[in-house]
């Protein structure tokens, strides 16, 4: 059984660090914090946000979370979902 989250096929050869693998599997945690600016919160969540590229180097992402809203809330604590 997969693993819900971020699956990841190649990243760019330049951002291929520790500090940016480590970052992109903390990127929830990393959206709700203190450096993220909060671009949109509505029924989607959208944050940019600086992401660690190698020692002392950024580099600026935006990520979008994909909430349900309404019925749809709902829906997903009773049906399971068709991604496996």
């Amino acid at each position: 059984m997969k693993k819900p989250g971020l699956n990841l096929i190649s990243i760019v050869a330049d951002l291929d660090t520790p500090e940016f693998r480590n970052a992109l599997s903390a990127l929830r945690s990393l959206a709700y914090g203190p450096a993220a600016h909060v671009l949109l919160d509505a029924r989607n969540r959208i944050a940019a946000l600086p992401l660690p590229a190698g020692p002392g180097r950024f580099v600026d992402a935006v990520a979008k979370e994909f909430r349900p809203s309404g019925l749809k809330r709902l829906k997903t604590l009773v049906v399971r979902s068709k991604a496996a």
